[in-house]
């Protein structure tokens, strides 16, 4: 994988979305991951040209974006991280009964 020295916590984030919003293999629109990240369209093409060239996303020009195996194992691999990192959090707060917000 090249360039993980440019991977940045939004980068992150827009893995994580888009395994949840194409969860079954789906692509996923540029302006329906704009809005899940509440970042303009300009913002997400170039997330998504960066991700391309990681080769963790590919994206047909004006349409849809996948994650790439590499993004799937990823983008999987952080969600877990995610989920043991809150997990910790709520434990330490004392609130085993509380509900897991959603990931990012």
């Amino acid at each position: 994988m090249a360039h993980t020295d440019k991977r940045s916590v939004t980068h992150i984030r827009c893995l994580l979305v888009l395994k949840k919003l194409g969860g079954a293999g789906a692509g996923v629109r540029s302006v329906e991951l704009a809005a899940e990240l509440d970042v303009s369209k300009p913002s997400v093409y170039a997330m998504l040209r960066t991700l391309g060239e990681m080769g963790l996303v590919r994206k047909q020009p004006h349409s849809l974006a996948w994650l790439t195996p590499d993004g799937i194992r990823l983008a999987g691999q952080y969600a877990q991280y995610y989920d043991a990192v809150f997990a910790a959090l709520r434990q330490a707060a004392g609130n085993q009964s509380g509900g897991r917000p959603a990931a990012p």
